[in-house]
């Protein structure tokens, strides 16, 4: 077995890890440690065709009751000064470029897009997903992979995945599948969790980015790049703060159960429902105590070392290259 992030033969054992956040499973996997690029990893082969069972029923985030239309006032507001800022910083070169969001989930992101002006089309594999968008109006999303864009002969000028790479088995041949639908000259922009970062360094196997089963591939900032490079992209910017996922990582790794997506996800799946007063309590506590955990945050991201790395990329003159 080699890396599947740079493919180096350099691996050993790390940790044992179960499904901490969301309980879908009571197996135990195996994590690997890439010496060259500092990835860490599942045995691709062990759930490579097992991927979908990991995933429960309510996975995607859906606004419910007034904690969950807090959440969603949040969630929103914090997109658009996060996410939202960095595309369009990142887009500021083009006249209305058409954009691609892979793995765009329930579509907030994309939807808050389109409302801002941007020429944006999602593409998501979950029916669910699909469904629950375009439940709340977010019609600008088909059911799909990035073979079939390929298939089709689609091309983009920005393809964008925010929390896509770490769910691959084989993230390589992804990049590779992806890189032939950006146009020369377009731009690649991406999230994923970033295992050198403090908070995972300090937390270790219960850091919430880990997230086993379902994220296959952790990235180290030097992996990330490197698998960047590998795709025929150059990189241009790097953040590692994201306002909305990096102080709730810290809080939802000490309080797994506090974690509004993975309590809902576990209510529901057990047959109940949410109980009103209980879930806006819930909901309350834990973004104090994301507030709370906002300024450590920051300071970890001030030293490169945020817990989550966003970048974004050219894809570059293949005639250049040769």
């Amino acid at each position: 077995m080699n890396c599947p992030v740079c493919d180096s033969a350099s691996i050993t054992g790390k940790w044992v890890l179960r499904d901490r956040f969301f309980a879908v499973t009571t197996e135990r996997f195996k994590t690997y440690l890439c010496g060259d690029c500092g990835a860490l990893f599942l045995d691709q082969d062990h759930v490579r065709d097992r991927l979908a069972e990991f995933y429960p029923t309510h996975y995607w985030w859906a606004p419910a009751g007034a904690a969950g239309r807090l959440e969603d006032f949040y969630r929103k507001w914090v997109l658009k000064r996060d996410h939202l800022s960095f595309v369009k910083r990142a887009l500021g070169r083009y006249s209305n470029p058409e954009c691609l969001e892979i793995g765009c989930g329930s579509g907030t992101f994309t939807g808050m897009a389109l409302k801002e002006g941007i020429n944006i089309t999602g593409l998501e594999i979950s029916t669910e997903a699909v469904a629950e968008a375009c439940s709340q109006g977010i019609t600008c999303i088909k059911t799909g992979t990035v073979e079939d864009a390929v298939a089709r002969g689609e091309s983009y000028d920005a393809v964008i995945l925010f929390h896509v790479l770490e769910h691959l088995c084989d993230p390589r041949e992804f990049m590779g599948k992806v890189a032939r639908i950006v146009r020369e000259g377009g731009s690649l922009i991406l999230q994923v969790p970033n295992r050198s970062s403090w908070q995972a360094r300090l937390l270790g196997r219960r850091w919430y980015g880990l997230d086993c089963p379902r994220h296959v591939c952790n990235y180290s900032s030097e992996a990330l790049e490197n698998l960047v490079a590998s795709s025929g992209f150059r990189i241009e910017r790097t953040e590692t703060f994201s306002l909305r996922d990096n102080a709730p990582a810290f809080v939802s790794s000490l309080i797994p159960w506090l974690d509004p997506l993975g309590s809902r996800v576990k209510i529901l799946g057990a047959g109940k429902t949410p109980g009103r007063y209980v879930s806006t309590l819930r909901g309350l506590l834990y973004f104090g105590l994301v507030l709370a955990a906002q300024p450590f945050a920051w300071l970890e991201s001030l030293f490169g070392r945020g817990a989550t790395i966003k970048l974004a990329a050219v894809r570059e003159n293949q005639g250049k290259r040769l």
